[in-house]
């Protein structure tokens, strides 16, 4: 029964110790004034390899567009130039236009 009292009154005091080099740890104060409180992440502390793996890998997946290139091939640039096509009578007959130009010479 002593060492279960023992024990309890090591997690208290341990849990107070925890809370305190939290306080500490977490609650600063800028050179302008105000408190700033930083948040620990739960588990940041053990990066493993595969942690840091799936890290890598999302951090890849992060707006991939902004470091695209942009279309290579000649089919792709093709493909690409038709995006902003929106349709309509008028590019139709244009289009017509231009074949009978090329069939007629």
């Amino acid at each position: 029964m002593r060492d279960l009292r023992e024990l309890a009154e090591r997690r208290r005091t341990g849990l107070r110790n925890a809370v305190a080099s939290i306080k500490s740890t977490f609650i600063r104060t800028p050179p302008y004034g105000g408190v700033r409180v930083c948040v620990p992440v739960c588990g940041a502390t053990s990066w493993t390899p595969e942690r840091r793996a799936r890290q890598a890998k999302l951090i890849g997946n992060w707006k991939p567009w902004k470091r695209s290139t942009g279309p290579r091939s000649t089919e792709g640039k093709t493909r690409v130039s038709r995006n902003a096509y929106k349709g309509g009578a008028r590019v139709l007959l244009l289009e017509l236009a231009r074949q009978l130009r090329d069939v007629l010479g």
